[in-house]
């Protein structure tokens, strides 16, 4: 009995011993492991580190060399917002980075290879506002030349003679009415244009001038039929 129970302790012990050994080695593995992923994981971080750092620093060196910058798209494109472009690009460029144009778009007013600026806004018009726009210019054009052509109509417009022979009576008169008579050197019919002054008189002022100039207004009291009452009448229209 004793010799089964020496042999069991002897088992026992040996288990306990195996045991003790597998789980020292577990746990070994385990903090290899553990050390073997910290280590795997940091340079995996590193590694992604530098490949993030390599792909900024291209990034600014692809932005620096070509000059990157944002512009506005707007109207007949199938995607309209803001794109990054550089300064090689065109109108044509960012139309195809929108999808390209839509049916309805209409690019005859808008010059495809212009080169793009920073903060440029492109507006792709409709067919229908491109025509709206068309119409309107024309319009425009139309209403300035008939303000020339009518212009130019009244500026070469001939005046008629009755206009013009008016405009002369009226300078005439206003000419008579401003100037005074000259009893020295005014004809007959000249004469008569004074209140007062008949056909018979103003012939007698002609006769006596003949003999006798006046030298002054006054002088042609001295003619018949002409006295003071007649002088006080005609004299602020009559000078020698």
């Amino acid at each position: 009995m004793d010799f089964f129970y020496d042999q069991f302790n002897k088992i026992k012990n040996n288990l306990i011993i195996i045991l003790a050994v597998i789980v020292l080695i577990i746990i070994n593995n385990v903090f290899i492991f553990l050390c073997f992923n910290k280590n795997s994981t940091k340079i995996k971080n590193e590694e992604s580190n530098e490949s993030l750092l390599s792909t900024y620093d291209d990034k600014v060196a692809s932005n620096i060399q070509n000059n990157l910058f944002k512009v506005d798209i707007k109207g007949e494109v199938k995607h309209p917002g803001v794109y990054e472009v550089d300064e090689t690009m065109n109108v044509y460029d960012v139309i195809t980075k929108a999808g390209g144009l839509t049916k309805k778009a209409s690019t005859s007013s808008i010059n495809l290879s212009k080169l793009l600026k920073s903060e440029m806004v492109i507006i792709v018009p409709s067919k229908t506002k491109t025509k709206s726009m068309v119409n309107n210019s024309n319009n425009m054009i139309n209403n300035a030349n008939n303000v020339i052509n009518n212009d130019a109509l009244i500026s070469a417009e001939p005046q008629n003679n009755e206009d013009i022979i008016g405009e002369t009576n009226v300078i005439n008169n206003i000419e008579e009415n401003n100037n005074l008579v000259n009893i020295n050197t005014a004809k007959v019919e000249d004469l008569m244009q004074i209140s007062g002054i008949g056909e018979s008189k103003a012939k007698a002022i002609v006769d006596y001038r003949g003999k006798n100039p006046f030298e002054s207004i006054d002088n042609i009291k001295n003619v018949p039929g002409i006295g003071d009452s007649l002088f006080e009448k005609i004299k602020d229209f009559i000078t020698v």
